[in-house]
């Protein structure tokens, strides 16, 4: 007997428990996205009108991925609801380039800091805000730039100058594209506008045209060092001032860790700037950790005149990139910074932590210092995301709804299963299994054991009670052995 013979049988048009990974699960997206929520939903979510931070620890399988994919749906729902008052999302979840660019200064990835996290956090963040003003259709509509002041188009510049990265377009090209965007040019120019080259081409004017005046060419000549001095002096200005920029722009690309720089192209950008701009600005701090509070407060500011009242950050699949490959001692190195009271209550932030369970160990056996200043007992705090019994089997039932399509009444796990499985054997074991993961890969093997068991031309349409006991007892040695290996690999 097949497995699609079974499955046609009862209304469904595919297997609901073949897939395991939210992301890549059709069946998840088209009908479970907005009905299939953890229990702790709405601790987890909040309210998107106000921001919040959650921490969830949860093994692998647990939901954390399909949580954020939830997140990002219900917000973009809450967006299209409020256009005047949204929330930017922001997916934190591969760390990938982050870290490599991080690893090429600092080799011990013990060395990363808050102030790395929130690099990244206004790098996606100022990413996506530079794209929604040069023409990204897909989050607002162009046209809301005109209710920024100055002082929000020129913070808008810094930190696109310090933040904004592109594989699509060059630092400099894309941030004159913002520039004019923005119609700033004639707030800023270049090294050849500012008063500081021109004293030096009118002095130097001014040097040759006296010689030829009065005829001081062999005095010239004789006193040839006096002329070097007076030189000097009126380019001066000039050349402090573009060692100045290339000072600073040595230190933005030394200090800011996780992104790379181009020192000339920085150089360059800077230079456009009116020096007292800069002067007393976040962006003459690259290592201070206040600097990145009073970056973020400038964000935030030019996000609320273009319609955005918060920022939720989800960070997730932080056991995937290739410099951790799941070892919970590195998540522990990158991760231990941004448990921050500080950070985590920042006003109109919401940072929801979707963390692996291997980590949870390491954080709960940190010291009282690292507890007080992480207060996890003021954040939405989940330390396992597990499921009870109910949960799953009501979980599974929505999965074949949505692969029963039409099919009314659509089957339901007990509609599949013999009468002499009872409810509470039923709840009872699912409740052992705790994640969905685990919970489809048994209804997998339950239904490929059932389908061995008969042939074609002699199908049984229910599950037996001995078939659900084998595959309980046999799925319970398959994630036996599957722990073990984890646990020694």
């Amino acid at each position: 007997m097949k497995v699609q013979q079974f499955l046609a049988h009862h209304g469904l048009s595919e297997n609901p428990f073949a897939q395991e990974d939210a992301v890549q699960d059709p069946i998840f997206r088209k009908g479970c996205v907005e009905h299939c929520f953890h229990p702790a939903w709405d601790r987890i979510m909040g309210d998107p009108a106000f921001p919040s931070a959650a921490v969830v620890f949860g093994e692998k399988g647990a939901g954390k991925t399909a949580l954020r994919i939830q997140m990002v749906e219900s917000l973009k729902k809450y967006n299209a609801q409020h256009p005047d008052a949204r929330v930017m999302i922001l997916e934190y979840d591969d760390f990938n380039p982050f870290l490599d660019q991080f690893s090429h200064q600092q080799r011990n990835l013990a060395r990363w800091e808050l102030r790395d996290h929130i690099d990244v956090i206004l790098a996606l963040a100022t990413h996506k805000l530079v794209s929604l003003i040069l023409g990204d259709p897909t989050e607002a509509p162009k046209g809301q730039t005109g209710d920024l002041n100055r002082s929000d188009r020129r913070d808008l510049l810094m930190l696109a100058a310090v933040y904004d990265r592109s594989h699509d377009q060059p630092l400099a090209e894309r941030w004159n594209a913002l520039r004019r965007a923005l119609r700033f040019d004639r707030e800023v120019g270049g090294l050849y506008v500012k008063p500081q080259f021109w004293l030096g081409v009118l002095g130097t004017l001014a040097i040759l045209g006296g010689a030829a005046y009065f005829q001081l060419w062999s005095t010239m000549a004789t006193y040839w060092w006096v002329v070097l001095l007076l030189l000097v002096a009126v380019w001066t200005p000039t050349v402090t001032l573009w060692f100045w920029a290339n000072r600073l722009a040595h230190k933005i690309t030394r200090n800011v860790r996780t992104l790379s720089h181009s020192t000339s192209d920085l150089r360059h950008i800077l230079l456009r700037f009116r020096k007292r701009d800069i002067q007393d600005q976040p962006i003459s701090e690259p290592a201070s950790i206040s600097a990145r509070y009073v970056f973020l407060n400038k964000l935030q500011s030019v996000l609320g005149k273009l319609g955005f009242t918060g920022i939720v950050v989800i960070v997730d699949r932080v056991d995937e990139p290739h410099k951790v490959s799941g070892d919970a001692r590195i998540m522990h190195q990158i991760m231990r910074s941004i448990f921050d009271l500080k950070f985590l209550k920042h006003p109109g932030l919401g940072i929801k932590l979707l963390l692996p369970g291997d980590l949870y160990p390491y954080i709960q056996s940190e010291n009282q210092e690292f507890r007080d200043r992480a207060r996890l007992d003021k954040q939405h705090f989940i330390p396992s995301l597990g499921w009870t019994g109910h949960s799953l089997v009501d979980l599974i039932n929505d999965r074949l709804r949505v692969c029963a399509g039409d099919t009314q009444p659509p089957p339901t796990l007990r509609s599949l299963l013999d009468e002499r499985i009872s409810n509470a054997e039923i709840t009872d074991y699912f409740d052992r299994l705790k994640i969905p993961r685990h919970a489809f890969k048994f209804m997998y093997t339950l239904f490929t054991t059932h389908c061995e068991n008969y042939t074609e031309v002699n199908p049984e349409w229910k599950i037996s009670r001995e078939t659900f006991l084998m595959s309980c007892t046999k799925f319970n040695q398959d994630l036996r052995r599957y722990e073990k290996d984890l646990i020694m690999g």
